[in-house]
């Protein structure tokens, strides 16, 4: 069984916290909207690259899409705890400043006077919560290979020249162990032994980039070498929980408390843990990374372990991703912002060396320190730089997902939307074969926002959201439509009767009423959309019609089959029809569509159309006045074409064998009683005031030409068929010719004027009646009887 399409899901996703009472619940960092979303790209990027590996490389999938999906994937895992760090109340207790903690406790250890710094700036904590995302998501590093023994084949190649072998060409190798001694000496390791070194520098590297300091440290002692686990461990900051003053209103994460704080909690013997001069430990690193003469895997190294604005070159060779300078440079301001307020506030641990003489507030001025605005602005032009940085892996600054987490970074999605919408109205986004999945990422980070209570500028998010809908419109998961256009303002309504009035025609009408219906479930108003949905299905194909202009049509033309575009005209009154409250709406404009489709000499069609009303409809049409009078009206004329119908199938069954004369006596009962059925259906027809514009209704000139052009049509056509049937019937039964001069004297009555519905502008059909009358008083002379 397949998997739920991702659309789907996210839409089901986003359905089930919209329900939330409170963004609390939708922040949440583990079970909130974006880490839902995560979850979601995160399966669909794991089926899609185990699919790219079972095909063998002949897969359908792209790499533009895996990156896709990756970093809406990264994008959700950042914007997760982002949020939950900017929705902190201001009014929430506030523990003390680290200058206050300072000041009742001067031995306070370097790490909670971090932890304090990073709570009062908030720009220091969201640049903390963006190195935490990135060591996150980073690579998963490589181990390099179990090797327990140091330097061991430049170990074999020494006691082999020492027995006298003759030494292999090349530079001298080194002879000591210390692990300067190659740059030191000039000397080199064997081939071998500095590949791996090469290659070691290179993992425990990736895990400082992977935030992973302690595995890295693993990796040291796997390859016997505990030396560089004592180099790696200055970068702990100092901990010691029994002279730390406690605070109550210090809101400490689990995952905060690293493993040096875990081994104090859990082992009496370890009182204190880290590096109590941390900022003289970074300064050697960096002036480490900043030597020419160590090797560049080593330098990077150092460099990564002390980032800052100075040992930036020195890690340049390693930053091969987008995500790899980001991380450089967001580590370099945060940790030289910690070394400038450490600077300054002093205290019993503060690092008080020679040689941090002129390193104080490394890459921050004097004037800068403490000064929140300009290391803000400062923060900032650092990371607008990055739009510049050209990646050798993967995507750059331009990629449509990778600009919405820089945008989030600095807190300007409303710059961030608006550029969008104004690509998106440009049409340059739709080119991107991966546009469907970007649109999707926005529209459902617009709609994260909201949840959470943050402005998106209205029109902005609405061109997203339409975006998404066509999307889903064009992969035709009309299912998911009416829960993203319920999200859009003022045009919600209008964009919903849109997407209804395109359903397929052949969609059933229950299928209709359950699409109508979601409009409730997402906030629209479903009343007002089936009234606009009816109305706008009816406009659209009336537009592709003839008008009322064209000339009256001939009787040939009444009975030819219905249209696919009358069709449509017929099931647009279905959308006012699922609810009893438009009931009047579809009275109304089933009458308006059955006075055109009448008024172009369209009977099966207006049939077809009449007998589409529910029962309950039909029921009630006497309480709407006007329209219920009309409906009255149409039914009638139906009952008196039906009538003529009814003669012309019994006079159809006139027995062929005269001889049978029981079965020609009861035919012309039958044939007789269907005659009189249709005169006095017809009668009763012409003496009222059928299809008359009602004097007592408002004034509707259009309504009005349309009812007289209907009497001009249907008046005459039902005198004249009346008069041939009598006329025709007088061999059966031969009272019926004088009914007929009868009717016509009905015809001439100034009191119902049926005789002006003969004469117009376009034709006069007064002349073929008058011909028909004169043909029938002959016959009624030459048989002997008295017409009149």
């Amino acid at each position: 069984m397949s998997s739920p399409h991702p659309s789907t899901l996210f839409a089901q996703t986003l359905q089930l916290l919209q329900q939330s009472p409170t963004p609390e619940v939708v922040l949440d960092t583990t079970a909130g909207l974006a880490p839902r979303f995560q979850e979601i790209c995160a399966n669909v990027l794991s089926d899609l690259e185990r699919s790219a590996r079972d095909d063998g490389g002949v897969s359908m999938v792209s790499a533009d899409e895996l990156e896709a999906w990756r970093l809406e994937r990264d994008t959700w895992a950042l914007v997760a705890p982002l949020y939950f760090a900017r929705d902190k109340s201001p009014d929430a207790p506030q523990p003390s400043t680290a200058q206050e903690l300072l000041a009742k406790n001067p031995y306070t250890p370097e790490k909670a006077i971090l932890r304090r710094i990073v709570q009062e700036d908030y720009m220091l904590d969201e640049l903390s919560i963006v190195r935490a995302w990135l060591h996150d998501t980073a690579p998963e590093p490589v181990v390099p290979e179990d090797r327990p023994y140091y330097w061991r084949f430049t170990k074999l190649e020494l006691v082999h020249q020492l027995r006298g072998g003759q030494a292999r060409a090349g530079k001298k190798l080194v002879t000591e162990l210390d692990p300067d001694a190659a740059s030191r000496t000039g000397a080199v390791l064997d081939a071998q032994d500095a590949e791996f070194d090469k290659v070691l520098n290179q993992a425990i590297y990736a895990h400082i980039r992977a935030g992973n300091l302690y595995g890295a440290l693993e990796i040291c002692h796997a390859v016997d070498q505990p030396w560089r686990s004592a180099l790696l461990r200055g970068a702990f900051a100092f901990v010691w929980k029994d002279i730390t003053s406690r605070d109550p209103h210090d809101d400490i994460d689990e995952d905060e408390i690293d493993e040096a704080e875990a081994e104090i909690e859990t082992s009496p013997k370890v009182k204190w843990s880290g590096n109590r001069r941390r900022r003289l430990w970074r300064e050697t690193c960096a002036r480490g990374a900043n030597s020419a003469t160590l090797h560049s895997t080593h330098r990077t190294l150092l460099a990564a372990l002390s980032p800052s604005g100075r040992t930036l070159a020195a890690l340049q060779p390693a930053l091969r991703t987008f995500e790899d300078h980001l991380w450089a440079r967001v580590s370099a301001l945060v940790e030289e912002r910690f070394d400038a307020v450490l600077d300054k506030l002093g205290g019993h641990w503060a690092s008080k060396s020679k040689y941090l003489d002129n390193a104080t507030g490394a890459g921050v001025t004097d004037s800068e320190m403490g000064v929140d605005d300009v290391w803000h602005d400062n923060v900032k032009n650092a990371l607008e730089e990055m739009e510049h940085v050209k990646p050798e892996i993967g995507s750059d600054y331009s990629h449509p997902i990778r600009l919405a987490q820089m945008f989030l970074i600095l807190d300007r999605t409303d710059t961030l939307f608006t550029l969008l919408a104004r690509e998106i109205q440009a049409g340059r986004l739709q080119t991107d074969r991966q546009y469907p999945l970007v649109i999707q990422f926005y529209a459902h980070l617009c709609l994260f926002l909201r949840l959470v209570g943050k402005h998106v500028p209205p029109d902005a998010a609405d061109v997203v959201l339409q975006a998404y809908v066509m999307i889903l419109e064009q992969e035709k998961r009309g299912e998911l439509v009416a829960l993203y256009i319920g999200a859009l303002g003022s045009n919600a309504l209008d964009r919903y009767a849109e997407f209804l009035a395109d359903l397929d025609m052949n969609t059933s009408k229950r299928d209709c009423a359950v699409a109508l219906n979601r409009a409730k479930d997402h906030g629209l108003d479903v009343i007002a959309v089936a009234e606009k949905t009816g109305a706008l299905v009816c406009r659209r194909e009336l537009r592709t019609l003839p008008p009322h202009t064209m000339p009256l049509p001939s009787p040939a033309s009444f009975d030819i089959r219905i249209t696919e575009k009358e069709n449509v005209l017929i099931r647009s009154v279905e959308w006012l029809t699922v609810h009893q409250e438009t009931y009047e709406q579809a009275l109304t404009q089933a009458n308006a569509l059955l006075r055109y489709l009448l008024g172009h000499g369209r009977i099966l069609a207006a049939r077809q159309l009449l007998a589409s009303l529910p029962r309950e409809l039909v029921q009630k049409a006497h309480l709407m006045k006007i329209e219920g009078r009309e409906h009255v009206h149409f039914q009638k004329f139906f009952t008196v074409w039906d009538a003529f119908t009814d003669v012309g199938e019994v006079k159809a069954q006139e027995p062929v064998d005269r001889v049978k004369k029981m079965e020609i006596l009861e035919w012309k009962k039958a044939y007789a009683a269907a005659l009189e059925n249709v005169r006095e259906v017809t009668l009763s027809l012409l003496k009222e005031d059928w299809m008359r514009p009602d004097e007592q209704a408002p004034i509707d000139e259009r309504r009005d030409r349309e009812l007289i052009r209907i009497r001009q049509i249907y008046v005459p056509e039902l005198v004249l068929r009346l008069h041939q049937e009598l006329f025709m019937s007088r061999t059966a039964i031969p009272s019926n010719l004088k009914l007929v001069m009868e009717f016509a004297t009905v015809v001439a009555d100034q009191r119902y004027e049926v005789y002006r519905d003969f004469v117009n502008e376009e034709r006069n059909r007064i002349d073929e009646y008058l011909g028909a009358l004169r043909v029938a008083g002959l016959a009624a002379l030459d048989s002997g009887s008295d017409p009149f």
